[in-house]
């Protein structure tokens, strides 16, 4: 803590290459890194963890990953708050389900200090610094390499408060409920179709700006209404990899522009059954 500077094996892990259930297993790419941190670095990280009592207070309210007390499932909740509200005011309500793509693996230490510079003390940032810098992994029994990137929560945390100050998305009373988020899960809720785009736009300035990438198959733009359907088609432009469907799975929920209950009642049906 006095001179900021961490040794170096507790910055080196093992890390063991886990291959993607369905994907080729010949391409590099569908294998995810697990790591096994030094013990010794895991108890230092609790010890500095106590001292960063006032991390979370800037967090979005709207950010229910990662987060004591809260859970995915209340992100799941709000998005079906917003659809029931949205059918009882009689309007249509668009979801564009937005997936980063690998975030785990591509968050830029760098952007992410300059965050929690304003978050800590300086003494804690300038530690937590030294212990993201000349991070080593070893492959089994491989050659060591550096360690780069990586994703924490509070990264995207100003996507939904840009949203909010643009008065985009819904709200529900006085509560603006347009964008909540599950860790790098964002799912856009606007209710006027002029909306759509200018929340994806951003969206996807944001990703540039902060270095990360839209996954193009794991990102959908899905409406459900209770008015009568229109024939004018919802462009989105092409510098926007998302695309349009009828449903949708976010945080383990089927989402649907009609139909949802049945879907996800035959949809748990189906998994017990296979579990059986």
């Amino acid at each position: 803590m006095q001179t900021g500077e961490i040794p170096k094996v507790f910055k080196t892990g093992i890390m063991t290459p886990v291959h993607k259930k369905g994907k080729d297993s010949t391409l590099p790419t569908n294998y995810r890194g697990i790591t096994v941190t030094s013990a010794l670095g895991k108890i230092f990280e609790y010890a500095i963890l106590d001292k960063m009592t006032e991390l979370n207070n800037n967090q979005s309210d709207l950010q229910f990953g990662f987060t004591q007390g809260l859970s995915p499932i209340m992100a799941a909740l709000l998005v079906s708050e917003g659809i029931v509200h949205a059918k009882q005011q009689n309007m249509t309500m668009f979801l564009a389900t937005i997936d980063s793509q690998k975030a785990f693996d591509v968050v830029h230490h760098m952007i992410l200090f300059e965050k929690l510079f304003y978050e800590v003390p300086p003494d804690i940032w300038r530690v937590v610094k030294d212990l993201y810098s000349n991070m080593l992994g070893i492959i089994i029994i491989s050659k060591q390499f550096p360690i780069h990137l990586g994703v924490l929560s509070i990264y995207i945390n100003d996507l939904p408060e840009e949203l909010e100050r643009r008065g985009l998305g819904l709200n529900i009373g006085l509560e603006y409920c347009g964008s909540p988020l599950c860790a790098n899960d964002i799912v856009l809720m606007p209710t006027v179709e002029t909306e759509i785009q200018a929340m994806l736009d951003i969206a996807y300035k944001y990703s540039c700006q902060q270095r990360y990438n839209i996954h193009p198959q794991k990102s959908t733009l899905i409406k459900t209404e209770r008015t009568k359907p229109s024939n004018q088609q919802h462009p989105i432009t092409p510098k926007n990899p998302i695309q349009q469907d009828q449903q949708t799975t976010h945080l383990g929920i089927i989402r649907a522009g009609k139909n949802e209950t049945q879907l996800n009642i035959q949809e748990h049906i189906s998994v017990a059954r296979r579990t059986l």
